[in-house]
């Protein structure tokens, strides 16, 4: 095949040549056009199916072994430390505040009802 180039110069193509050339060109347009299409159907495949199925087997498999994990571990640290804490800390606050709370408003209310009772009972 001939063909001028920019000068005006004949120049011929062998037929390897012409083939090398086109194939340049078609996969440029393949990069560009073609990957744009699988951008969009193939992720629009993976937006509805791949969720899907993550939700099924994956969360099986996240229910399945981690929550046995979290029954052995975690419940290990229950057992061992919250107990102790629970002892501590929590009892010391409700031996603090609850109490002074139950003196005061109880307290109040037997004072309450004793006053109401002398008033029913009359002088």
């Amino acid at each position: 095949m001939t063909r001028r180039n920019d000068v005006g110069v004949c120049v011929t193509w062998s037929l390897g040549e012409i083939i090398v050339f086109v194939t340049a060109k078609v996969l440029r347009l393949l990069d560009t056009k073609a990957l744009r299409l699988l951008d969009a159907k193939v992720f629009r495949l993976l937006d509805a199916k791949v969720p899907r199925l993550l939700d099924a087997k994956f969360i099986r498999l996240l229910d399945a072994k981690v929550l046995r994990l979290l029954d052995a571990k975690v419940f290990r640290l229950l057992d061992a430390k919250v107990p102790r804490l629970l002892d501590a800390k929590f009892l010391r606050l409700l031996d603090a505040k609850v109490l002074r709370l139950l003196d005061v408003k109880v307290l109040r209310f037997v004072n309450y009802v004793h006053n109401e009772s002398k008033h029913m009972k009359g002088p």
